[in-house]
């Protein structure tokens, strides 16, 4: 994403780090992996961003998580997807916000 002109300050694999990354950073826009690695999943840190005011999409390869009512109305790009893809739904986050 760097290359399309983003500053990119992950990944952060654990919900805890990714709340403090977000409160103390506040970026433009959010890419959630809905499975982290410590075995939660995004959902829950999806609160933090709508009340920070960062808009944000889900990444999943897991059509059934992504579904979930924490994403019915969010974006979400579906693994795997091109770089083309995720600096469009990005660009358009950043431009509706």
């Amino acid at each position: 994403m760097r290359s399309a002109g983003a500053e990119v300050i992950g990944p952060v694999p654990r919900a805890d780090l990714v709340l403090d990354l977000i409160a103390e950073q506040q970026p433009d826009a959010a890419v959630l992996d809905v499975h982290l690695s410590d075995g939660d999943t995004a959902y829950p840190v999806a609160t933090k961003p709508n009340v920070l005011g960062v808009p944000y999409l889900f990444a999943t390869g897991d059509v059934r998580v992504s579904g979930a009512s924490a994403g019915s109305r969010r974006h979400i790009l579906e693994k795997p997807f091109v770089a083309a893809e995720l600096v469009r739904v990005l660009s358009e986050l950043v431009a509706a916000r």
